[in-house]
């Protein structure tokens, strides 16, 4: 055989070819890392929509929490107008009644 016009014997073919067999399992094993990480980034991934997912309840719990008290305290100023209410209106009708 020749390689650019010299012979090339056994030995070297043997060289040759052990290289590229050595550059080609290099090349295999970087393409098993790479299919490991586009596997771990698709989980990655998955992961991170999942936890989107719990933070927006997460967010919504803590809005309703959040207005809870504020609710509580309308709810007893409401409940103090009504009784004033009630209560001034009570004591007209009674200025009116009894008099």
């Amino acid at each position: 055989m020749t390689d650019g016009g010299r012979n090339m014997n056994e030995k070297e073919l043997w060289e040759r070819i052990t290289a590229v067999e050595q550059s080609l399992k290099s090349v295999h094993h970087r393409i098993d890392n790479i299919e490991r990480l586009t596997e771990s980034v698709y989980t990655l991934a998955t992961e991170v929509k999942k936890m989107r997912t719990d933070l927006d309840r997460v967010c919504s719990d803590v809005d309703e929490l959040q207005s809870r008290p504020l609710k509580r305290i309308e709810l007893i100023a409401n409940t103090i107008v009504t009784a004033i209410t009630g209560g001034i209106v009570g004591y007209i009708l009674g200025l009116f009644i009894g008099a």
